[in-house]
């Protein structure tokens, strides 16, 4: 249980320069490195850094030997911000895979040919300032920082960073006194990182821009964002995705009382691209997921045109539900989606309770075989009977109300996508402090070792808590599906 609680503090444990609100937000570190500086001042500054840490002239090419600590500190803060983001990517998307070529393969070879036909146009594009990423890895820069990572871990760049102040203050060359031969693919490593956070700052400024004034265009319309500061910011978000995106449309999901006073606590943005763009969603997402840096409760997905209007004449619950006017807060002029056949809503109602039952009833029996084992005594399964008693749950409400089958055991997993049809559910289970996410990660760790592991065990304390939060969960998921079906069946009246 312990190295278990461990685990889950270890992030706390690892990031010594950011503060709470960094860490809550990561991207503050970029706006405010580029508030108080340019990239050219500081690729300048990284420069003299290395020479001071290099020569025996150490600090004095840095003006005052205090810079070698400021510096320190404001990598040190973007390093661990970079981190932070992309533990969180992972946590949700599953590991970056960076693009590599083996030497002397032909796909080498053209990406070589490419890199020159496209170096001078990003010079161009960038005023100069993007010099060593390529095209590819500004469209998704985790890449770049995934690959940062791979060049040394966290642990690695920071005692690196303090390896440079050192020489740099006490007029000693790393070069005379250590055997780091890599200094300059450090140095690059860092240029590159630079670049990432510019052309990030470049996103995320365009993304927060201008919230007092954010307009939402609704079927030529448009209202102002007030009074909240999450709904203002959200208003921003769209805003943005509108500018460079460029959709056809906006649909903005469990928002009953976005327009009014309220603002629901999960929000979900349907974005539909134009059925003649050609781009791949690819091009868009890195673009979206920056854009959502402000906000961690509010998720996007992406959908073109062609395959909305498809899945509403067949008759898609999920489409049917959530492409109404009333949820539309971006329209760019394009007509209205032909709605779903009301012949098709009783077969649809029928077909979608069916998908319901056959999980949740599977569901119910094992949180009832849990609750018995444990009382009994017997309590080497139950960790496992509830951990499938909370995935069948969700599979329940995603394959009625989604008709997808989520093909994973992580209830990580299961929340975020439920998340979209049924924010609610995401109380029960919300991941929102460490003893929260401690509890998934014990349901999740129970899915294999509580069946091949003779040692595996759960206090009875936390054991309760499982069972209380199962039974609400269940009893939530079955309130919220027949309200959607009521909901449903009034769109056919």
């Amino acid at each position: 249980m312990e190295e278990e609680a461990n685990l889950l503090e270890s992030i706390q444990i690892n990031l010594t320069y950011l503060s709470r609100q960094e860490r809550e937000k990561p991207d503050l570190v970029i706006a405010k490195l580029f508030e108080a500086s340019s990239l050219p001042l500081l690729r300048k500054d990284l420069w003299n850094y290395l020479k001071a840490a290099t020569s025996a002239q150490a600090w004095t090419l840095m003006d005052q030997p205090w810079d070698a600590t400021f510096l320190q500190e404001q990598l040190g803060k973007l390093i661990e911000a970079f981190w932070l983001m992309l533990q969180r990517k992972e946590e949700l998307d599953g590991e970056v895979h960076p693009t590599k070529f083996t030497y002397e393969s032909i796909e080498r070879f053209n990406d070589e040919r490419i890199m020159r036909i496209e170096y001078d146009h990003l010079l161009a594009t960038y005023s100069g300032h993007i010099r060593l990423l390529r095209q590819r890895e500004l469209d998704n820069p985790y890449h770049v920082i995934k690959g940062f990572f791979q060049v040394q871990s966290l642990k690695g760049w920071k005692s690196m960073l303090a390896d440079w102040t050192e020489y740099a203050l006490r007029r000693a060359s790393m070069l005379e006194e250590t055997e780091n031969n890599d200094l300059l693919i450090h140095y690059e490593q860092l240029e590159r990182l630079l670049e990432v956070a510019y052309f990030l700052h470049g996103l995320h400024s365009k993304s927060c821009k201008s919230e007092a004034d954010a307009k939402l265009a609704v079927k030529g319309k448009s209202y102002m964002a007030n009074e909240s500061d999450k709904r203002s910011s959200i208003c921003s978000i769209i805003r943005f995705i509108a500018e460079v995106v460029q959709p056809e449309k906006i649909f903005l999901l469990n928002s009953l009382d976005f327009r009014n006073e309220g603002c629901p606590e999960f929000i979900e943005l349907m974005v539909i691209i134009q059925t003649s763009n050609q781009k791949s969603f690819a091009n868009f997402e890195p673009l979206v997921e920056f854009a959502l840096l402000c906000s961690k409760d509010v998720s996007c997905s992406l959908h073109k045109a062609d395959n909305v209007q498809r899945a509403l004449l067949d008759g898609h619950i999920f489409y049917s539900l959530n492409c109404k006017p009333e949820n539309l807060v971006y329209d760019d002029g394009s007509p209205d989606f032909v709605p779903t056949p009301k012949e098709l809503y009783p077969k649809i109602i029928e077909e979608s309770s069916k998908d319901f039952q056959s999980n949740y009833s599977r569901a119910v029996d094992f949180y009832i075989g849990a609750t018995h084992y444990f009382k009994i005594g017997n309590k080497s399964l139950v960790p496992f009977m509830l951990h499938q008693a909370v995935e069948l749950t969700y599979r329940a409400i995603l394959q009625s109300l989604t008709g997808k089958e989520i093909r994973t055991h992580s209830l990580k997993a299961q929340i975020r996508h439920t998340r979209r049809c049924t924010p609610s559910l995401t109380n029960i289970f919300p991941r929102n402090t460490d003893k929260e996410k401690r509890l998934v990660h014990l349901l999740d760790e129970a899915y294999l070792h509580a069946r091949y592991e003779n040692n595996f065990h759960i206090e009875d304390a936390i054991i309760d808590i499982l069972l209380n939060r199962v039974h609400r969960l269940q009893e939530l998921a079955r309130q919220e599906f027949e309200a959607k079906m009521q909901v449903f069946e009034g769109l056919s009246g």
